[in-house]
């Protein structure tokens, strides 16, 4: 009887222990606390995830619009330089014609 005694007074410490070191089964109201934090989580990562990545496609996508902008200035500006250059050619040749009528 001995045994069975000190076994029972082990096993209600042990317990005691358990208990005292705050392990307990969880309640099926915690369990769908913890999924729902989960779930929640995940979803803020995924979302998190999705901007970052549309971030990123419209700063490349506005780099590229940049680039293309600076390619049409750049050749705005040499048809501009061009028609000042054809107007200038014309002008010479307006002189030189005014100065051989002239003569």
């Amino acid at each position: 009887m001995k045994i069975i005694t000190r076994i029972a007074t082990i096993v209600t410490c042990l317990s005691l222990l358990t208990l005292a070191a705050g392990c307990k089964k969880k309640t099926a109201i915690e369990k769908a606390e913890e999924k729902a934090k989960t779930a929640a989580q995940q979803a803020g990562d995924a979302i998190k995830d999705a901007a970052q990545k549309t971030g990123k496609a419209i700063e490349e996508t506005a780099d590229k619009v940049w680039d293309k902008t600076k390619e049409g200035a750049k050749k705005a500006e040499q048809i501009a330089t061009n028609v000042v250059q054809e107007v200038k050619q014309g002008a010479q040749k307006v002189g030189d014609k005014f100065q051989e009528a002239t003569k």
